[in-house]
This record gives C-alpha cells, sequence and structure tokens, in this order.
C-alpha cells in the first residue's frame, strides 16, 4: 500500500524548516513545557479516579491505564507515588491505612480542594475545546 505521507519529513526539512533552529535552551523549555502539561494531565486524571470513592495506589494506576492510555506511568510506575505525595501536600488529596483482609493498605480519598481544582480544570478543558472549534470553523489563526 503507497504511504501519502511518505518523504513529508524530509520534503518539510527542505522547505518549511529550513531556516528554522532552536537554539539548546528553547529546546529545553519546549522539552520542559510538554512534560509539565503531560504532569499536569496526569495529576488530574488522579483526582478523576478518586471523584467517586478512595482508592489504592494500585487502583489508581489502573484506572490510569485505562482513562490517560496504557503508555501513561508504564516505564516509572513509582512516578504515580510521587505525584500522590505532591498532591497530598498540595492538600487535594488526603491519605489513609486502612487494614484490608491481607494486610493494611494506604488509601487516597480526594479533598474538598481537589474536587474544586477538577471543576476549575475542566472549565479550563471545555474554554481550549471551544477555541480550537472556533479556530477549526473560521480556518486557523488570522
Amino acid at each position: 500500500m503507497n504511504d501519502p505521507l511518505k518523504g513529508l519529513k524530509k520534503a518539510m526539512n527542505k522547505t518549511v524548516f529550513r531556516d528554522m533552529r532552536f537554539s539548546e535552551k528553547q529546546q529545553e523549555n519546549i522539552l520542559n513545557s510538554v512534560g509539565d502539561e503531560l504532569e499536569a494531565n496526569i495529576e488530574f486524571q488522579i483526582l478523576k479516579s478518586l471523584e467517586a470513592e478512595a482508592k489504592a495506589g494500585f487502583s489508581i494506576y489502573k484506572y490510569l491505564q485505562q482513562h490517560a492510555g496504557r503508555e501513561v506511568l508504564n516505564e516509572q510506575e513509582g512516578k504515580l507515588y510521587i505525584l500522590l505525595h505532591q498532591l497530598e501536600k498540595r492538600k487535594l488529596i488526603r491519605s489513609m491505612w486502612l487494614d484490608n483482609i491481607d494486610f493494611p493498605t494506604k488509601f487516597y480519598d480526594l479533598e474538598k480542594k481537589g474536587k474544586d481544582y477538577i471543576r476549575v480544570c475542566e472549565k479550563e478543558i471545555q474554554q481550549k475545546v471551544k477555541t480550537n472549534v472556533k479556530l477549526e470553523w473560521n480556518g486557523g489563526l488570522s
């Protein structure tokens, strides 16, 4: 089967991106901003996972795999616990140890501040969607 996009990158590099150069600092800033946005999205998904009920870390991890994509935190499961700790420090969630059948388990629950944060994020997402739809409808930026 013939790939219609074959050679697109090479063509773009020869024309559109020919004279475009990024300094190392610019490249670093771009990578950091992408990382920050990804982390904010994961934090939002963690909070969403706790909306209905308190969950253990493993249940949150399973929720993230289902709702945020299988590759999220795939190679760094420990990152989840770092993010949970950061959310707890910011008083968006709280943790508690509960005696499970086999062993004590740490559960995480949403604080009121966390619920408010979810609402703010959802409004921002809706605004971004409206803006994107408007841009597409009007044919892009003018």
